[in-house]
């Protein structure tokens, strides 16, 4: 009997449910018992759920007890706690829907509501005796005595129950087990059986019967030996994680990734730092400076920063999130590429990103790429490209780059040299725009008659010119890039405004007129359909070359004969002027200073574009700062 001068003391809710998980060792499952299979029950087993129905306690899976009854008075009962202390009371109502026990523990003569998170198990301690006409002839006792089997609930807290039970009914909120009745240390001669319920989430497995092991060694089919070292062998696999097993075994047939995407999708969220640092591959002190860098340079992810910064390697980055984040492994030198995917995405852009489509799936397009460091970066643009949601995956192949072009042959789409897939910066070192511009007027020359073909948005030499464009702008100083277009065999006007003035940079023939505007609207995640519409953007052009970070502002402009005209402002990223040096009059600073040091009020800062509204606002804010 309980000692009640010792309080019941609950510890704090436990941690999520976790699944039903294989014994330790190599025991039967809970599902598939060891022991030989009982008499069907002669019972309904009503496990009623509604709020306002009482609940039916069920009987044990034996013939010679009668069926379950709903409760319908108070049931003395005994409650054990998550730290071990036990507690004898009368148990007044029990509701799974509510998923709690109502219990009353004298001499008080409130009600205590308890959840099931809050105890180990419940215990009705007045014994269930079986129907008089059903055990008169002594055939109960024999059936009862062959269906007693042992049984272990191991608890996420605390000591595992162990112990013998007549049979067991698992449902969704828990297990209820059925010891025989024992009273002063020995089992009483009728076949009356306790009833002892554990919650799920108090236990992470059990097992009913004997273990598998011990039954091989007892009828000499195996060994003491084999059974220690497949039950060694089985904790290893059940603590190898889903990551570990991605890994080992690459993905290489579309349902294998299928259910790999599967799994993902149940995995907890976590962050790529987290991953690292759960995994040892950084410390904190090296997660905190990177995520201080990181502040500065926004538009480089994480794990490029720390790639950059020798902490980690790109296959240090794969493991993690292959193994903390659930991101499968594809082998794609051998998995079946769908061509439909591959046509969604040129092959320059999957080369320089060095990525490969591998399937659609409900609207959405699978894609394995090779450089863990950018893979939300890379995933943002070639849903640009593609125009269609991408889910990502880590690639394994022996060369991405043959992988690549392999899979491009096939559907036509890949030239005949290969691309080297280092990006777009190696080329803008060997290549200047006067070069690719000799190399577009002989394109120009060749072409005879008025309907020459129009280049593409996604031609690799024009993608290398938009960016060349840019740098150049930068390199120079500009605020503003103009690109102006005219109908018939007029050629297109890049003009550059620096310092208030505009000046012409270069003329383009007029086949590129709308696959520039088309190529910049993806750039900056515009609709390139809407022609008729002036639409306005922002190019965050790190995406496209890592060693420039530059943002612009974009605005296109509908002219006539449904053609259009681009304009964009190079955002400075410069630390603000001091006010002094604004070039205002002693006057003037002196006036402005008096308004912006004021706590209230409006300053309207007005004037033409590039007048230097934004660097003077700017200035006041740094000042003010």
């Amino acid at each position: 009997m309980a000692d009640l001068s010792v309080p019941l003391q609950w510890n704090p809710v436990p941690e999520g449910l976790e699944g039903m998980a294989s014994p330790d060792g190599v025991a039967a499952s809970a599902s598939a018992p060891s022991h030989e299979p009982t008499e069907p029950p002669a019972f309904d087993l009503q496990l009623t759920l509604q709020e306002d129905l009482p609940f039916c306690w069920p009987a044990p899976p034996l013939a010679c007890f009668s069926r379950a009854r709903p409760q319908d008075e108070a049931l003395a009962c005994e409650v054990v706690g998550l730290n071990g202390s036990r507690v004898q009371g009368q148990m007044l109502k029990f509701a799974p829907s509510e998923a709690r026990a109502t219990v009353q523990v004298p001499p008080s003569r409130t009600s205590m509501p308890l959840k099931f998170e809050q105890f180990c198990c419940l215990r009705l301690t007045t014994p269930l005796r079986p129907d008089s006409s059903a055990s008169s002839d002594g055939s109960a006792d024999q059936r009862f005595d062959r269906t007693v089997t042992p049984y272990k609930v191991t608890l996420k807290q605390g000591t595992p129950l162990e112990g013998q039970t007549v049979g067991f009914v698992e449902v969704d909120f828990g297990v209820f087990l059925y010891p025989p009745h024992i009273e002063n240390g020995t089992r009483l001669t009728d076949v009356s059986v306790q009833r002892l319920f554990v919650p799920r989430t108090a236990f992470s497995h059990f097992e009913i019967g004997a273990r598998i092991g011990e039954v091989l060694v007892a009828q000499q089919s195996a060994t003491a030996e084999q059974v220690e070292e497949a039950a060694q062998e089985q904790q290893r696999l059940r603590q190898q994680k889903i990551g570990d097993l991605l890994l080992q075994k690459q993905v290489v047939t579309p349902q294998q990734l299928l259910e790999a995407l599967e799994r993902q999708s149940h995995m907890p969220p976590m962050r790529l730092g987290e991953a690292l640092v759960s995994l040892r591959l950084v410390s904190d002190d090296q997660l905190n400076d990177a995520l201080g860098q990181q502040k500065a340079d926004r538009d480089t992810p994480l794990g490029e920063l720390l790639v950059r910064m020798g902490v980690v390697s790109r296959t240090d980055l794969q493991s993690a999130l292959a193994r903390k984040m659930g991101y499968p492994v594809v082998d794609v030198d051998s998995f079946p590429v769908e061509l439909d995917a591959l046509n969604r995405v040129p092959y320059a852009t999957a080369a320089r990103l060095q990525a490969l489509p591998l399937m659609l799936r409900e609207g959405r397009m699978v894609v394995a790429m090779a450089n863990p460091a950018i893979l939300s970066a890379a995933a943002d643009e070639l849903e640009f490209s593609a125009s269609t949601k991408v889910i990502p995956v880590l690639a394994k192949a022996r060369s991405m780059n043959d992988s690549l072009w392999a899979a491009y042959q096939k559907v036509g789409a890949a030239p005949d040299e290969r691309i080297d897939g280092t990006g777009l910066d190696s080329s803008f070192g060997n290549i200047d725009t006067d070069s690719l511009m000799e190399a577009l007027e002989k394109e120009g020359s060749d072409a005879e008659g008025p309907e020459e073909k129009a280049i593409e948005q996604s031609d690799n030499s024009l993608v290398r010119l938009i960016n060349s464009i840019i740098i150049d702008a930068a390199k120079q100083g500009v605020s503003d890039i103009h690109i102006e277009s005219d109908p018939g065999r007029e050629k297109i006007r890049v003009r550059f405004r620096k310092d208030g003035l505009m000046r012409t940079h270069l003329e383009l023939p007029p086949t590129y007129r709308s696959a520039m505007a088309a190529r910049i609207k993806i750039m900056c995640d515009l609709d390139i359909s809407e022609k008729r519409k002036p639409q306005d953007g922002k190019i965050n052009f790190s995406k496209f070359s890592a060693k420039h970070k530059l943002e612009l502002r974009v605005a296109t402009i509908p002219t006539n004969n449904g053609l259009e005209d681009v304009v964009m402002r190079i955002l400075a990223s410069a630390k603000p002027l001091p006010v002094a040096k604004l070039g205002l009059s002693e006057l003037n600073l002196k006036w402005l200073m008096q308004a912006v040091e004021r706590p209230y009020g409006m300053v309207l800062c007005v004037g033409p574009t590039g007048s230097g509204k934004t660097t003077t606002l700017h200035s006041a804010l740094s000042h003010i700062n």
